[in-house]
């Protein structure tokens, strides 16, 4: 199986009805949530790396493994030795757990050096047993859609069971074009994926550049505080949005930064590194 699938076999199931259908009994859902991944990954491979897409661009922590036990929404994969709370602070994780005969995808909401806590997707609970396997990825909602929609798209074309449920013709047509619109504008660097959040503390320097993190800034979501006290970007400060970087302004505001305060910055960037 293709560990790193962007299209849920449940997810599909779930927004074609068909649970207790018995037509798609023998329907291969997999193959089709595979194909839909392929072809994602397809498009964007030409102009953008794929791995960022996934959770070991952003971790250098054990990311598969054999459950050695699991309960209500939690699993255990004893001396994985993952850092306490790594999954649950600002980049979204989920895992992917299957087994013979089940296969699933859930958010992971906390985690410790062994135990992962986490929140099934369309379902109350899930309870992971002893020898599923399971690998972590970086959540992607929008893209996830899009692996959704490519995995309906395959499924209603190539399923004689599932026409006459709906007009065939103009969903096909509808979902193939939509997600290779959307694609198409990723590829471009046109629509960006995901943001992430970041902080840093910074010592101003007068008008000299002092560099963040990360570039690729989101502007009206940064968040500048000194002292406790938060300060508009016309109390002194001015960020390079592409470059990533921020300095002391001048200020005719009552109430505003001195040119050598220290500030903690809090920001969202993109997830890709912008190519100049």
């Amino acid at each position: 199986m293709n560990i790193k699938l962007f299209a849920d076999p449940l997810e599909i199931k779930d927004a074609l009805k068909i649970y207790t259908d018995s037509r798609f009994d023998n329907e291969i859902l997999g193959l089709n949530a595979n194909n839909a991944s392929g072809e994602i990954l397809g498009v964007l491979r030409p102009t953008h790396d794929v791995e960022k897409l996934h959770l070991d661009y952003y971790s250098s922590s054990t990311l598969s493994g054999v459950v050695t036990s699991g309960s209500a929404n939690s699993l255990v994969c004893t001396e994985i030795g993952w850092t306490t709370s790594e999954f649950s602070g600002n980049i979204p994780v989920e895992v992917l757990i299957w087994n013979a005969t089940g296969f699933y995808v859930a958010d992971v909401t906390g985690n410790t050096e062994d135990t992962l806590t986490i929140s099934g997707i369309g379902h109350t609970t899930i309870t992971p047993a002893e020898d599923d396997v399971f690998y972590l990825r970086l959540k992607n909602a929008q893209l996830n859609s899009y692996a959704k929609g490519l995995a309906l798209y395959l499924f209603m074309g190539n399923n004689r069971a599932a026409r006459g449920t709906e007009d065939v013709a103009q969903y096909l047509s509808d979902n193939q074009t939509r997600i290779r619109d959307e694609l198409d504008l990723v590829t471009k660097g046109e629509r960006e994926l995901i943001y992430l959040k970041a902080s840093d503390t910074i010592t101003l320097n007068g008008s000299e550049l002092q560099y963040l993190s990360y570039g690729s800034i989101v502007p009206s979501n940064i968040r500048v505080t000194s002292g406790g006290v938060r300060f508009r970007e016309s109390q002194g400060w001015e960020v390079g949005y592409n470059e990533g970087t921020i300095k002391y302004i001048d200020s005719n505001q009552n109430s505003s930064l001195n040119a050598d305060d220290t500030i903690v910055v809090t920001y969202y960037h993109g997830s890709r590194i912008p190519v100049f």
